[in-house]
């Protein structure tokens, strides 16, 4: 019993009174506490052993022993824990609520709020034929802030004009009477108006905000009920009809766009006053990694950042491109980002942010909060450098978050930073939170400045971008530990004001420090051995190979033949996230015609006049516009060939049934590979290119998929038209044997400055040709003149190569050259509307050449 006494420091007395041979028997056993209840039984026996009792007695002592212990033991527990039962009780709450959220077949489900509701809507419709009307719809009302702010800078400027008028009278008057007073009088009513007025102004512009992100919500979540739910209700009521009959229907239902919103608000005919919008660039992808390579896009520019965020050319009845691409991406895992240097105050009021507010200030918020509530929530009470706060916005081109990077920009413009400068290392954390939250696109500032000043000269420059590209490299090649989306392009952002040569000098040093894709290749002629340099990368070991002259592996000349009604842009590159591509657009419809990807891919699509789907299409309203077809190639992955994507389109009727959803078409995507990829890897046949063709027509090969890739490395011919191929016109028939005579003589040459231009001018003169080929049975056809709207005596002004008539015609030509080094000239042409004199139409040129960077 003594080694029970020892045992712990809180040690309480049991005491129990036994009868034993008719005699009294108190027990008194000090027990240490807290007690283990598994060994109360042992303990019994072993205090009936120490006062030589009869274990008859174990039993009751036993009993009356758990008892004591149970009381001691909760005594203790309680006054470690200093609880009591409704303390206990509450704690068991706690953990019932963590282990259910813990666990997810007990979680019940999230309470879903307004935003997250407004959210799905938006995404929903905005990924359905009802875009081109939400963005109309937002356009309209952001035209009518802009004319609230037109009218407050309008009424300022008479202002300012006005008490300009009255300060000069008031000095000139001051220096006669020698007095200040009455000057400084009317500087103060003076201030006392011009605020007022800004007051006023403002205060109606953050109403009509108000009113227009209500409005425009609660129009977004009732029309995607009316597009989707409603519709579905209304689909599955309806007892006779399938479940795939359903799917299609529910996709076709349709919401008209209400006129009366593409209201001209007197903006659309002025330009805001904004920097030059040309700026340089350059464009490069790059590989890193040494094992799991990661491919990157990466851009120098040179422009300033309010101009990279603003929108351009917008009116309420003009759809942007850029618009477009930043509303499909906003809620979807494809995010845009950008690098702005600010103070520590990250004030309003001054600097880069006051520049960001301002713009953010000319449309309405749908989406989020105000800059200014954002910079607020959260903010820390001190900021250092290297911190940085996060921004969402949904009114800005090419951003969806903005990271506000804290600096002390004077120190900061000192040439002796490292890479542990904590402006640096925030670098760094902003890399690693878009890697973690869907931003796979993001723009940084190349020199740490977004102006340049005295200190920067070119030494200074190519210092601080040599710093700036290694450290982002270095964190790129993190990222692979991170988690979270691959990094896709990065961005980096050169001061607009700096000078040409220092812009070419920063370009030089990307391909340095970064490996770009395409390697060196050293080529040696037989004879005198001389070395050819044909690329711009230092980084892999070289290959020498025998001369090989450089020739024409992929020619094109195309007409466009559209209604002058229809609005679209000329070929450019487009923004954000397709940088790649090089393509018209359709303002209307949102696709394109004829594209190429720097990635190798290239579509082209025409419209079938008098085909046959064999299904019963529908009505033209639901039809799904054509246009997309090109782009979905575009945007396809490098890797995705294009019978693969042609197959696609053709696998599931269910979903996508090309037959009865699309006008008839000719869909024509070709594959332009690594100069020295292999095809037809059994016979080694050195296919460097290839394509597929697709039609919804079974009068033009069936309507399946068609492999246009050569077997052997000898040249293929195609042409086509509006005409079904197994019934072509006569201009085609005619045209294919002029534009083969043209090819064959230059097939044989090597490329050069030279034959490209007279490749091009002849090609060029085939495609203006008047030349009519007429009578043409097909496109006398009923069905023909039907699908095309042409009939009577307007039929024959298509039967030339080049052909117009009052109300459509040849509106765009395109001649594109590939050579065997996958070097590109894109020749574009497009009609200056409107033309007075059809037979002397004049076109606007523009010429883009580029190397491909397409998969081995």
């Amino acid at each position: 019993m003594e080694e029970t006494q020892n045992s712990g420091d809180n040690v309480k007395t049991f005491v129990s009174e036994l009868i034993s041979k008719g005699k009294n028997v108190k027990l008194e056993v000090p027990i240490a506490f807290p007690f283990e209840e598994t060994r109360i039984h042992e303990y019994t026996l072993l205090i009936l052993s120490s006062f030589g009792l009869s274990e008859v007695y174990a039993v009751d002592l036993e009993n009356k022993l758990k008892e004591f212990v149970e009381q001691e033991n909760y005594k203790v527990i309680s006054d470690v824990g200093e609880t009591d039962d409704e303390t206990v009780e509450q704690n068991i709450k706690e953990w019932e609520k963590a282990f259910k959220e813990e666990t997810l077949q007990f979680n019940p489900p999230e309470v879903v709020g307004d935003d997250e509701v407004f959210a799905e809507a938006y995404h929903s419709l905005v990924h359905s034929p009802m875009l081109a009307t939400l963005l109309r719809k937002e356009s309209a009302l952001n035209s009518a802030i802009k004319e609230m702010h037109r009218l407050k800078n309008s009424e300022l400027e008479a202002l300012n004009e006005r008490q300009n008028q009255e300060m000069t009278a008031a000095i000139s008057m001051a220096n006669q009477n020698n007095t200040t007073t009455d000057v400084n009088t009317l500087a103060t009513i003076h201030f006392d108006e011009a605020h007022l007025v800004q007051t006023r102004w403002e205060s109606l512009i953050e109403n009509e905000n108000a009113k227009q992100k209500r409005e425009f919500r609660d129009w977004v979540v009732k029309t995607y009920q009316d597009y989707f739910l409603e519709a579905e209700e209304q689909q599955n009521s309806n007892s006779g009809s399938s479940c795939s009959g359903n799917k299609r229907n529910k996709k076709k239902y349709s919401v008209r766009f209400d006129e009366t919103l593409m209201i001209s608000y007197g903006d659309e005919d002025i330009k805001e006053p904004h920097r030059e919008d040309s700026y340089l660039e350059e464009s490069f992808t790059i590989h890193l990694g040494s094992q799991m390579k990661q491919t990157y896009n990466i851009r120098l520019m040179s422009c300033h950042p309010m101009d990279f965020l603003r929108f351009k050319n917008e009116s309420s009845r003009e759809l942007s491109p850029q618009r477009l691409q930043m509303a499909i991406s906003l809620y979807s895992s494809d995010l845009s980002g950008i690098v702005l240097l600010t103070d520590q105050e990250t004030s309003i009021y001054k600097g880069v942010t006051r520049e960001i507010y301002e713009l953010t200030q000319q449309t309405t918020e749908f989406h989020f909060e105000r800059l200014e509530s954002q910079l607020q929530d959260g903010r820390p009470a001190e900021l250092k450098p290297g911190d940085f706060l996060v921004t969402r916005h949904s009114n800005l081109n090419s951003a969806h978050v903005v990271f506000h990077l804290v600096c002390n920009q004077q120190s900061l413009n000192r040439l002796d930073i490292n890479s542990r400068h904590p402006v640096i290392l925030g670098l760094r954390n902003i890399l690693k939170t878009a890697c973690l939250y869907d931003i796979t696109t993001i723009t940084i500032p190349a020199l740490l400045a977004h102006e340049m000043v005295d200190i920067m000269n070119p030494s200074w420059c190519s210092r601080r971008a040599e710093l700036v590209y290694k450290c982002v490299k270095g964190f790129m090649i993190e990222m692979s530990s991170w988690g979270g989306s691959d990094m896709k392009n990065l961005q980096f952002l050169a001061p607009q004001d700096i000078s040409e040569d220092v812009f070419n000098n920063l370009a030089s040093m990307l391909p340095n420090i970064f490996r770009v894709s395409n390697p060196l290749r050293l080529s040696t002629s037989s004879s005198s051995h001389s070395l050819q340099h044909q690329s711009n990368c230092a980084k892999e070991s070289p290959t020498f190979r025998k001369h090989i002259p450089t020739m024409y592996k992929l020619i094109i000349a195309w007409n466009r033949d559209e209604n002058y009604q229809r609005k679209a842009t000329p070929a450019k590159f487009w923004d954000n996230l397709d940088s790649h591509i090089l393509a018209g657009l359709d303002t209307e419809s949102l696709g394109t015609w004829l594209g190429i990807s720097k990635f190798g891919k290239l579509s082209l699509l025409l419209n079938v006049y008098g085909g046959t789907t064999g299904q019963v299409q529908l009505p033209n309203e639901q039809r799904i516009s054509r246009g997309g077809l090109v782009t979905g190639f575009l945007r396809s992955p490098p890797g995705l060939s294009s019978s693969t994507y042609c197959n696609s389109l053709c696998q599931d009727p269910e979903n996508l049934d090309i037959q009865r959803e699309f006008s008839g078409f000719h869909l024509i995507n070709i594959d332009i590979r690594d100069k020295y990829y292999h095809y037809n890897k059994r016979t080694k046949d050195p296919a460097s290119i290839g394509g597929t063709y697709l039609s919804n027509c079974i009068d033009c090969l069936g309507a399946k998929p068609y492999s246009m890739t050569p077997r052997v490395n000898t040249g293929k011919f195609f042409v086509f038209s509006n005409s079904p191929l197994e019934r072509p016109y006569i201009k085609v028939v005619e045209g294919q044997t002029l534009f083969k005579k043209i090819v064959i003589k230059y097939s044989q040459n090597e490329v050069s400055e030279d034959s490209n231009l007279k490749l091009k001018n002849e090609l060029l003169e085939l495609l203006r040709s008047r030349k009519r080929y007429w009578p043409d049975s097909t496109m006398q056809s009923e069905a023909h003149m039907k699908d095309s709207g042409f009939s009577g005596p307007e039929v024959d002004v298509m039967c030339a190569i080049n052909c117009h008539s009052k109300k459509a015609g040849t509106r765009g030509q395109n001649i594109i050259l590939v050579d065997s080094d996958n070097n590109v000239t894109f020749h574009d042409w497009t009609l200056k509307l409107p033309f007075t004199d059809p037979d002397n139409k004049e076109f606007e040129e523009n010429q883009f050449t580029f190397q491909l960077t397409p998969p081995n």
